[in-house]
């Protein structure tokens, strides 16, 4: 008995390692390169783009996911608990049209095009850039709402180890080992990671009765090893490489549970990069990757008992080539080829996708002596894709960014563009549910808005307005009547986006407000008397808000992060409501050096006042959880 009360104590005091709410803090970094692949300083960017910086040294935001939660306009659908999947609407989007890159290379599923966000850990990430709006001119298919980059860390120091390790509510238990060094100039970081919980956590029904959610229970391990290298001169060398491996419980709705059903799943990563400069003013680049799949679901019902698996390849090889002429119009030119595999169950024998692409983007900056709108940079990009078992595409777009004042750097920003989305394999090769004659969905994606920031005296301010409008023809939705996905004609999705970000007293004090108003509705009627026409589409909310506050004293730091998610409808014809549900949580953290190293002790309590809510219906989630960590590094 006193060797367990031990463990626990050491765990309970080793576990909370920086606990830094990374999920609510944006940092407004000087340059970003997702929004013309090229990089340019964030303010001139002809559309809104969120940074959000993962290096914070926390231990307990675990997922990509709980760092893009807190963003404007971005909507996770959350099906309950750590291991459950999470997938993200932008704009009133689907998740299918939110293309997400690591490192630039598209993660999404040719099988299904969605990514699970509860399957992308932050212990090697970077930071994340976040470009709204369509970006098929730039990234090919699936770009209607956006794009998530996921760009990955590399070794800076000459010699770092670090050990975390984290227990919390409901069995969590996590503990990461990771090293970096440049030996011989040669950087390398490497890494390993186990996480595991039950998550039985109790929850409450509406009409106030109460269960426990079973079934839930998850394990994931994570193996990443990245390196970079200088080869001359002029030439460098990056390679990525990581694994995931998840097994967990499914288990399923409240009205339609599958208590045995089990998932799970292997995603693989392997990235090289090139890039030279030996030309004066030309650089060239050369990316090649390999992405691999596996996933295995399996439910004992006796009824209808399942045991479906699934193997996805993914080939990517992207050269590339970019010049500035007379220090003020940038040209970037490149094309890409990709080939993605699937095999498995409900499918006769393999599919296959060839993607063949071609693209170009420039970018033109003019600027005065003026006070008044004294620069402005215009922005122009076109690609076609060449796909073998759809029709081809082509995406321009434009945009600009003028600098009204200097005082204040007040910007006008805005971009018009084209973009599609391919019908995924389960659409079309799923046996019995697939539909062969679905055409490709297409759209047009328009922003406008100004943005501002300014500071002194140790103080920024960063205010911004955006207006969008994304209207998409031959949409594919799941038809419950025919039981097949159906091009069902035109949606539209508009809306507000506002922001501020204030940094007081030399970021002593920072606080962060977004609110975001989205209309997302289907403008035609599949039969007469529809009674989805002209309303609001399924499960997503009209209203959506985050205020995160950040305090720091000496070497420790506190947070306070509240979201609200307005209510959803649950039927066409919004009968079924589910309701707007609030969200609150607090982190504290401090570090203290010792002989040892630096030492990291924090934690964080999330839902505080113990909500009872659904993020989609019938899938309850955790109450009040707490989480407690340390982190050594030496």
């Amino acid at each position: 008995m006193l060797q367990r009360i031990s463990t626990v104590v050491f765990l309970l005091a080793t576990a909370a390692a920086y606990a830094q709410d990374t999920t609510t803090v944006y940092r407004l970094p000087e340059v970003v390169v997702s929004a013309t692949r090229s990089v340019i300083d964030v303010l001139d960017s002809p559309s809104p783009v969120d940074i959000l910086d993962a290096n914070r040294g926390s231990v307990l935001s675990a997922t990509v996911a709980d760092l893009v939660n807190r963003s404007n306009s971005v909507f996770l659908r959350d099906l309950g608990g750590t291991g459950a999947l999470k997938t993200v609407f932008l704009r009133g989007t689907a998740p299918q049209h939110l293309l997400v890159l690591v490192n630039g290379v598209r993660q999404n599923s040719f099988q299904n095009g969605l990514v699970d966000f509860s399957l992308l850990p932050l212990n090697d990430v970077q930071r994340v850039e976040i470009v709204r709006g369509g970006s098929s001119a730039l990234y090919g298919a699936d770009a209607l709402g956006g794009v998530v980059n996921i760009l990955t860390r590399t070794a800076r120091a000459n010699f770092r180890m670090r050990a975390d390790g984290e227990v919390g509510s409901y069995g969590y238990g996590k503990w990461k080992l990771e090293g970096e060094g440049r030996p011989g100039g040669i950087g390398v970081l490497a890494g390993i990671a186990y996480e595991q919980g039950r998550d039985e956590f109790p929850f409450r029904f509406p009409d106030g009765s109460s269960g426990v959610r079973s079934n839930s229970d998850f394990r994931k391990r994570h193996v990443y090893a990245h390196s970079d290298a200088l080869l001359g001169v002029d030439t460098g060398m990056r390679l990525t490489t990581q694994a995931v491996r998840s097994d967990r419980g499914v288990p399923g709705s409240l009205s339609y549970p599958s208590p045995g059903a089990r998932q799970t799943d292997d995603d693989a990563n392997v990235g090289l990069e090139f890039r030279n400069t030996s030309l004066a003013g030309v650089q060239t680049a050369l990316k090649t990757s390999y992405h691999y799949g596996f996933q295995r679901y399996k439910d004992p019902h006796p009824m209808f008992p399942t045991d479906a698996a699934y193997r996805n390849g993914f080939v990517f090889l992207n050269p590339e080539i970019s010049t500035v002429i007379g220090e003020q119009t940038r040209i970037l030119a490149g094309v890409e080829w990709s080939e993605g595999a699937l095999t498995g169950s409900n499918f006769n024998g393999a599919i296959r996708r060839v993607q063949k692409a071609i693209y170009v983007s420039g970018e033109a900056r003019f600027e005065s002596d003026r006070q008044f709108a004294d620069l402005i940079t215009m922005y122009g990009m076109v690609r076609y894709d060449d796909i073998s078992d759809v029709e081809d595409a082509l995406m321009p777009k434009v945009g600009f960014n003028l600098r009204l004042l200097r005082r204040g750097e007040v910007r006008l920003r805005s971009s018009y563009g084209a973009s599609f989305r391919s019908p995924s394999f389960n659409d079309l090769y799923y046996v019995g549910v697939n539909n062969p004659d679905l055409k490709p969905e297409h759209s047009t994606s328009f922003d406008a808005g100004i943005v501002s920031e300014v500071g002194s005296d140790g103080m920024v301010h960063h205010v911004s307005l955006t207006y969008f409008d994304i209207r998409t023809s031959d949409r594919i939705l799941f038809d419950l009547t025919t039981f097949r996905p159906v091009n069902i004609g035109r949606t539209v999705s508009s809306g507000l986006e506002a922001k501020y970000v204030g940094s007081y007293w030399d970021r002593a004090f920072e606080v962060e407000v977004n609110y975001g108003i989205t209309n997302a509705e289907k403008r035609n009627e599949s039969f007469p008397g529809d009674p989805a026409y002209n309303k609001q589409l399924l499960f997503i909310p009209r209203h959506s808000a985050n205020i995160a506050l950040r305090m720091r004293w000496s070497s420790a730091e506190a947070r306070l992060s509240h979201g609200i998610v307005g209510k959803r409808f649950t039927s066409d014809d919004h009968t079924r409501i589910l309701p707007e549900h609030h969200v609150t949580d607090v982190s504290v953290s401090t570090r203290v050096v010792t002989r040892a190293g630096i030492v990291g002790i924090g934690g964080e309590v999330r839902n505080v006042f113990n909500r009872s809510y659904e993020v989609f219906p019938d899938y309850p989630m955790p109450g009040r959880t707490v989480r407690l960590g340390i982190g050594l590094d030496i």
